[in-house]
């Protein structure tokens, strides 16, 4: 063999093992204690098992989307919640799982302007009624929620409140606020009143970058939180 030829060789043999390292370190995920800690506490607050909780880390570490993650299996899911302080749990194939939860908190009630309380909900009562809800969104890898104050007049309009108290604690991501507003601030008769938090998360090795809408509605008659995606 000259050594044009082994020359030839040796850069193509280079090449391959440069290509397939490219390959592995794109692919492999990289996370200090603390990361691997927080998914530990998240994994056990969604009441997921330890076998089954560090098999998701290690998915997690293998680069892998979680199915709790995935658009296609997450559009499969009635990601919506009411505002009674149950936790709507979902469960995905791989076992990964997305807590929902919304909670009432500072209720004030009152029949027209006596400030006398006849109420003791949100989704209750006569008069004017205002309440503050939190919700609460967790998937292992992602935990945020925020506040919102809704106002129900008998007879007349309810009002939802921009987005605020925003909380966010995201394991591989970054993440970027779109919008933290009222998106319709007065229900019609024929649409809810809206607000949302929608973000851009972006995996921090730039394998996919989702947006999603953290939204809470409001009617008359109902309140409800609902995870909804691009």
């Amino acid at each position: 063999m000259n050594t044009k030829k082994i020359f030839a060789v040796i850069f193509s043999l280079t090449m391959i093992f440069l290509l397939n390292a490219g390959t592995s370190s794109a692919s492999e995920v990289v996370l200090n204690e603390t990361e691997i800690e927080k998914l530990r506490e998240n994994y056990i607050s969604l009441g997921i098992d330890e076998v089954t909780g560090e098999k998701l880390i290690q998915k997690v570490l293998n680069g892998e989307i979680l199915d709790s993650q995935n658009p296609e299996k997450i559009k499969e899911k009635e990601l919506v919640i009411l505002p009674d302080g149950e936790i709507n749990i979902v469960v995905f194939d791989d076992g990964s799982r997305i807590s929902l939860q919304m909670e009432e908190e500072n209720l004030i009630t009152t029949f027209g302007h006596s400030e006398v309380p006849v109420s003791n909900s949100c989704s209750s009562g006569s008069g004017y009624n205002t309440c503050t809800v939190t919700v609460k969104y967790n998937d292992l890898i992602w935990d945020i929620s925020y506040k919102t104050t809704v106002t129900r007049v008998q007879g007349g309009q309810t009002t939802i409140t921009a987005p605020r108290d925003l909380y966010v604690d995201m394991v591989l991501y970054d993440w970027l606020t779109l919008e933290q507003k009222a998106t319709n601030p007065t229900a019609t008769s024929s649409t809810p009143a809206r607000t949302a938090w929608k973000f851009k998360a972006s995996h921090k090795t730039g394998l996919y970058t989702v947006t999603r809408d953290l939204a809470v509605y409001a009617t008359n008659s109902s309140i409800y939180a609902r995870l909804e995606w691009q």
